[in-house]
């Protein structure tokens, strides 16, 4: 159809965007992706210009303004039904879990039970019911649920239950609906992008892409030509078999979004363009040939003891770090650039890490625990070499305040260093929120603002911005989970903070090096024993379940004390 009158759609444009990371449901494996999918997918809707608007756009993923909770889905799910006139689209996006109880499809909520999902998840079948009573004609349910991990019925299951898809389509007269994936199929997750393979390629199509026919607009249809060719490629690629599905019974083909045409990205060469007068020429290939750089037409004198530099696998770009002096207010910061030598899978990762540090920063700026962002450079483009740069924090480090060169703290230098800890807990916390863990940490990388025990702050992100790596992160603390790779040790990720805040507590009590045989765990007072011993288990799973835990288990020590 080429015509918009022919299609349905053409009026405002409604969205509730539905992820769940985290589960209280210990069944269900935690998924912090969606929290990332629906992020980009409502930047995308919103960067279209198409009619969705930060007010008709509603978001519920953790640590938000919503809370994914089963009440809040389906009240906020009510509420943009009945705004939603004739002629509008309405548009209902999950990424999470999906389940069977009864033979009856359930989204898998922030607080679902497990054996009572009637109660405590979102029925397929309601959210169905809520959508189909909408003035609206146009009426679209997008699901990237069952994702590759999830816990399904029984330990056979591989994939999502013919009958969640059947139970799922079967009620869907009048609506459309895109599913991830078919029966007895996983949705999968891209590391590489950071996204759900799913809603990567549905971001390429409402971007434009999947308008092959130049209309200036991205149907259903186009969406779903466009996910399922590109998903077939992928899986042939990886060795995997995810196909999606759709459903368009008792309806027409429905607009989803409008699109600007810079949105669809040239070709671009990776041959390096010819040097013109006047350019600016290329960063230089390692800093530790440098005296100084420029951001921004800021000049900043480079620390040379504090260069680090990570060059990609194939050398095509480096990542480097480095304190440095303002050059005119001689201001202490810290500089952050990735270097892109040639455009490669590798190289646009390393950029990425940079521009992802710069989004974690934005988010965690209310708060003054977390390295500020001063200035940057090339973050918002496509610049083949971002830039941050960060203010420097003034005060001691952990380590200067309460490294003991004679070997063991007294008691009361203890009591001082757990309840700090406690405030260091508290500020790790907000990080995990974002569900973003910092995975680098030392008694070097914590620094106590002005020497304020309770004003702990972050050097740096570590490697927040980083996807967990499985025995391939090499860090002055290395967790099991960062040194092996086998499958008990899972990824590394919040509990790996736990971890290495244990081996930071034990090492400045005690004066000596990290080992957990009982011979050296008898070092520490006893009454700090279970506290340290569960932050430092071997497995993740026998760790303090979250670093709240861990700071209540201290607490609960000193109230003893």
């Amino acid at each position: 159809m080429s015509a918009n009158n022919q299609l349905l759609g053409t009026g405002k444009r409604w969205a509730v965007l539905v992820g769940v990371g985290r589960y209280q449901e210990s069944k269900y494996d935690a998924l912090p992706v969606c929290v990332t999918d629906v992020g980009k997918i409502a930047s995308q809707l919103y960067e279209n210009g198409s009619g969705f608007t930060e007010k008709s756009i509603v978001t519920l993923v953790d640590a938000g303004k919503r809370s994914p909770t089963r009440e809040a889905i389906l009240t906020c799910v009510k509420r943009v039904a009945e705004q939603a006139e004739e002629n509008d689209l309405l548009l209902f996006y999950y990424s999470g879990h999906g389940d069977l109880e009864n033979d009856e499809g359930y989204l898998i909520t922030s607080d679902s039970v497990q054996n009572r999902l009637s109660e405590t998840a979102v029925p397929v079948a309601q959210l169905e019911d809520i959508l189909k009573a909408s003035r609206a004609k146009a009426k679209l349910m997008i699901l990237d649920a069952c994702h590759a991990g999830v816990k399904l019925l029984s330990k056979a299951a591989k994939g999502l239950h013919p009958k969640f898809i059947k139970r799922v389509f079967e009620r869907a007269q009048g609506m459309a609906v895109l599913a991830s994936c078919g029966q007895h199929q996983r949705s999968f997750v891209w590391e590489e992008k950071q996204c759900s393979v799913y809603t990567y390629f549905l971001i390429e199509a409402l971007q434009g892409k999947a308008d092959r026919e130049g209309k200036g607009f991205v149907t259903v249809t186009d969406i779903n030509e466009h996910v399922t060719n590109r998903l077939a490629a992928w899986s042939e690629h990886n060795n995997e078999v995810q196909t999606p599905t759709i459903q368009l019974s008792g309806c027409g083909d429905m607009i989803v979004t409008y699109y600007r045409n810079e949105h669809v990205p040239k070709a671009r060469s990776t041959e390096a363009e010819p040097a013109t007068p006047g350019s600016v020429p290329a960063p230089p290939t390692s800093w530790k040939e440098c005296e100084s750089v420029l951001v921004r037409g800021e000049s900043y004198v480079l620390d040379p003891k504090t260069v680090q530099e990570q060059a990609a696998p194939d050398e095509s770009a480096v990542l480097r770090t480095a304190r440095a002096l303002h050059k005119k207010s001689g201001n202490r910061v810290t500089l952050k650039q990735a270097v892109i030598f040639e455009e490669t899978k590798a190289s646009n990762s390393f950029a990425e890490i940079v521009r992802k540090e710069w989004r974690l920063a934005q988010r965690l700026a209310q708060f003054r625990e977390f390295p500020r962002v001063v200035l940057e450079e090339g973050v918002l483009d496509a610049s083949r070499s971002p830039t941050l740069v960060y203010e420097a924090w003034t005060g001691p480090t952990l380590r200067e305040l309460f490294e003991r060169s004679g070997g063991s703290l007294t008691l009361l230098e203890t009591t001082a260093l757990v309840r700090c800890m406690l405030s260091i807990c508290e500020m790790l916390a907000r990080l995990h929120d974002q569900l973003c863990s910092h995975r680098a940490l030392t008694a070097d990388t914590i620094i106590l603002l002005h020497g304020d025990t309770k004003r702990p702050v972050l050097r740096d992100f570590g490697l927040a911005a980083q996807w967990p790596r499985a025995g391939k992160e090499v860090v002055p603390i290395r967790a099991p989970e960062q040194r092996y790779s086998a499958l008990g040790y899972a990824l590394p990720g919040l509990r790996t903070d736990i971890y290495q805040l244990g081996v930071i507590l034990y090492t400045l009590i005690t004066g000596q090096p990290f080992s957990t045989s009982s011979a050296a765990m008898s070092v520490l007072p006893a009454s700090y024993v279970p506290a340290i011993q569960r932050a430092v288990a071997p497995l993740p799973k026998d760790r303090w379940r979250t670093i709240g835990g861990f700071a209540a288990a201290l607490r609960s020590t000193l109230a003893k004390r």
